[in-house]
């Protein structure tokens, strides 16, 4: 799990300098959620965290409102 959260904030800090930004948005994390998504093959072995990082996203949704 530990590797998956530092793999989780690589990747969040990457889509957010991509995009040109300092601070990680509700769209960076959309993104980790869409690149994490199990194939129709492969079943996941991270839905828990797939899971969260959508409920993170529907969080920060409602707050920025």
């Amino acid at each position: 799990m530990l590797a998956q959260c530092g793999s989780l904030a690589f990747d969040l800090d990457s889509f957010s300098k991509h995009g040109k930004r300092s601070v990680v948005s509700v769209e960076d994390v959309k993104l980790c959620v869409r690149k994490n998504q199990p194939s129709k093959n492969q079943p996941s072995k991270n839905q828990a965290m797939v899971a969260y990082l959508a409920d993170f996203a529907a969080t920060l949704k409602k707050t920025k409102k």
